[in-house]
């Protein structure tokens, strides 16, 4: 019997600062939100699916149709509090608190996953995943730094299921990047530039017991090359020589994960995550290094109402950044930067340091074919601290929260 799947997602992050694993979402969907940013093994819907592992979309088990809407609000805040020697070599003698003077970034998702027969499954989805958003511009001292930075995918899935237990899947990919970077010590202002790159996503899924759900998956990095954004030069400590090309890689990832039925009416996700950022160009050379993220949720189904719960944390990228020599040099683009400046714009344009997600989730079921779910998930503040550092930084203590609210409406028809 075939079945046709249609997933319509739509997400506003109202956010000034990364999306929770570095620059990239932990989640997609309010199921999944609720349940800790979980869904490497267990299927939760087609959006998650073409997002964390290709394989799930042959473990859709859904009516003939299904349609969803879902508006996301995530809301960050990142204080900054520094003394340190600016790019103009001006000192700063008294450290002051700062916040980002960011907007909101919008974020959407589409999804459509076709079963064509009882082996093949094909899905179609595009949607953001990962950015970042910071405003300092009327900040001296931090250099003016602004940057605005924006992932999105169009993904094609398939899905092979041998038996009913387990399943294989395929999804090449373009990744989209979007990326506006300034600074007052790199005049003038410049738009977003943009650029694309090809990846694929590689997934198992297998079910050894009818209340075990097991699911790995490989994605490949994407190389982003963001042309003419911004002069390097005033970050060697030299004058500029004019506008410079810089290529950011998005990481290679990989993840693992679990559902485990302990009744017929909870279930327990586990999944496991780890992004190479020390392996990426761009963010290697800022001294980013490997991320290990642990997610836990569960799920509780009470008739037709679903009440869930979940917790992840996420190791900080920039947790060596405090060994790196303020006065040398780390070569990028052909260049020497200043180790200062890279220490200054980790701490202000690219702070990806949000480690714990406390969620929590309720879906609720009128009639058979409307269903509506919501999560909340928040972060207490994750902080960034350097203190007596060499090369002109006396001080700097970043802090980040973190809050988001998703509602997902799902038609199945």
């Amino acid at each position: 019997m075939k079945k046709i799947v249609f997933v319509f997602a739509f997400g506003l992050f109202c956010q000034t600062t990364f999306a929770g694993n570095g620059t990239h979402i932990n989640a997609l969907s309010a199921q999944a939100l609720g349940m800790g940013g979980t869904g490497a093994g267990g299927i939760t819907n087609a959006t998650e699916a073409l997002y964390k592992n290709p394989a799930l979309l042959g473990a859709l088990l859904v009516p003939p149709g299904e349609m969803v809407f879902e508006p996301m609000a995530e809301r960050n805040a990142l204080e900054l509090t520094a003394n340190l020697t600016d790019l103009n070599a001006t000192v700063s003698t008294n450290a002051a608190t700062t916040t980002s003077a960011a907007g909101p970034l919008p974020n959407g998702a589409l999804a459509w996953s076709h079963r064509i027969d009882n082996r093949f499954t094909f899905g179609l989805g595009a949607f953001g995943y990962g950015g970042a958003n910071f405003d300092y511009s009327s900040e001296a001292t931090l250099a003016g730094v602004q940057d605005t930075f924006k992932l999105y995918r169009i993904v094609p899935a398939f899905s092979y299921v041998f038996g009913n237990t387990v399943s294989i899947g395929l999804a090449p990919y373009v990744s989209i990047g979007s990326f506006q970077l300034n600074s007052t010590a790199s005049p003038p202002r410049r738009g977003d530039q943009a650029d694309f790159s090809l990846g694929v996503q590689l997934g198992a899924w297998f079910r050894p017991w009818e209340s075990v759900q097991f699911g790995v998956a490989y994605t490949s990095g994407t190389r982003h090359v963001y042309g003419n954004l911004i002069d390097l030069e005033p970050f060697t400590n030299s004058a500029q020589d004019g506008l410079d090309d810089v290529t950011v890689t998005e990481p290679h990832e990989f993840s693992a994960g679990t559902l485990v039925s302990v009744s017929r009416k909870m279930d327990i996700a586990l999944d496991y995550r780890l992004l190479l950022w020390g392996d990426a160009s761009g963010y290697k050379n800022f001294a980013w290094k490997a991320q290990h993220v642990g997610a836990f949720g569960l799920q509780y189904k009470l008739n037709s109402l679903t009440l869930r719960a979940g917790y992840s944390f996420a190791t900080s990228p920039l947790k060596d950044l405090g060994t790196l020599n303020g006065s040398g040099t780390t070569p990028y683009e052909n260049k020497l930067i200043a180790n200062n400046s890279v220490i200054l714009l980790d701490a202000t344009a690219f702070a990806g340091i949000v480690q714990h997600h406390i969620s929590a989730g309720v879906g609720m079921e009128f009639f058979d074919s409307l269903v509506v779910d919501a999560a909340f998930v928040l972060s207490p503040k994750s902080t960034l601290s350097l203190t007596n550092h060499t090369g002109g930084l006396t001080s700097i203590n970043t802090g980040v929260t973190k809050w988001i609210a998703a509602l997902s409406g799902t038609l199945r028809f």
